[in-house]
């Protein structure tokens, strides 16, 4: 369901919920009500168009591993450090304690997977599974084949070759793995 089937009133007076899975793991994705129509039907046409388009949204409503929450923001927090001319800007709040993150619609989708990999990363650390820098593709048998080379090292380069030849791309940059019930995931 893209972004633009959304009204300018749902979108400001309606959150959209939607349930992510990845390495078998599944994260509640809010989108709150916000005014801020343009900034929220944009990262809801971006995320619609990653995770909807890869296969990675579920409509089970088995257990919730993390939320993930957008809110309206209108200020930017930011934290400067005294005598040192430099600032950081606030883009999210993170509670793992309580595995939850709050981040706002002026982020754009590549700060949304940023959050997402330390998700993931923090599930997979409590659940023996890790993360992998590496790209990955599914063979014309369904055998996934996995790329690992440091950054720069031609791992994108070799799953979009092997896309045009029949392979379907599977994972790109990171890959998650763990082992649920015996079987890796």
């Amino acid at each position: 369901m893209a972004s633009s089937t959304y009204s300018d009133k749902e979108i400001s007076q309606n959150q959209q919920v939607f349930l992510l899975e990845a390495a078998g793991f599944v994260i509640k994705v809010i989108f709150g009500s916000s005014e801020l129509t343009f900034f929220k039907k944009k990262i809801l046409e971006e995320f619609l168009e990653v995770w909807e388009k890869g296969g990675f949204l579920t409509k089970r409503q088995n257990k919730v591993d993390f939320k993930i929450s957008f809110e309206e923001k209108l200020e930017i927090e930011v934290i400067k450090k005294r005598r040192v001319k430099e600032e950081y800007y606030l883009s999210f709040k993170k509670d793992f304690d309580n595995r939850k993150v709050t981040t706002y619609y002026y982020q754009g989708l590549l700060s949304f997977q940023l959050v997402l990999k330390e998700v993931l990363a923090y599930l997979l650390e409590k659940n023996s599974g890790l993360l992998l820098h590496a790209s990955s593709c599914l063979d014309k048998k369904e055998n996934l084949k996995v790329f690992f080379a440091p950054s720069g090292g031609g791992k994108t380069t070799t799953s979009l070759m092997l896309s045009k030849v029949g392979y379907k791309r599977f994972g790109d940059d990171h890959l998650a793995i763990r082992k649920i019930k015996g079987k890796r995931i």
